[in-house]
């Protein structure tokens, strides 16, 4: 399955159309991931010479599916999505490398997270 996001790590937009650099494709492939169990392959792809594609693994749980970066990506990024069938909607997050600390002066991450959304396409469109 593949899907065009917009934004960076698919962040939605409820403005213009995205242009080209700003575009995301999201692959779910069927084939189990190594680590971590009952999860499969994904990748984050990126338009040409921006980034390289991003690993990923991914997972349906009841009618959502779990998304998380793996291979090194940092920091790592996660998104949950609720499957409508031609389109994903939900949330993306990400723990950062930075923080604070608590007052028992524990450090606490910084965390990111925004609304995503990306349209299934087919995937001879993916470049």
């Amino acid at each position: 399955m593949c899907y065009r996001g917009v934004a960076q790590l698919l962040r939605d937009t409820t403005a213009s159309p995205p242009h080209a650099h700003e575009r995301r494709w999201l692959i779910l492939d069927p084939r189990p991931a190594p680590e971590p169990p009952g999860y499969q392959v994904a990748y984050l792809v990126t338009p040409e010479g921006r980034d390289w594609p991003v690993y990923a693994v991914w997972r349906r749980v009841g009618d959502s599916l779990e998304i998380r970066e793996t291979g090194g990506a940092f920091p790592p990024a996660s998104w949950t999505f609720v499957d409508s069938g031609p389109t994903l909607v939900g949330r993306g997050e990400m723990v950062h490398d930075v923080g604070t600390q608590d007052s028992a002066g524990r450090y606490v991450p910084a965390r990111s997270r925004w609304p995503a959304r990306a349209a299934r396409i087919a995937c001879t469109e993916v470049p």
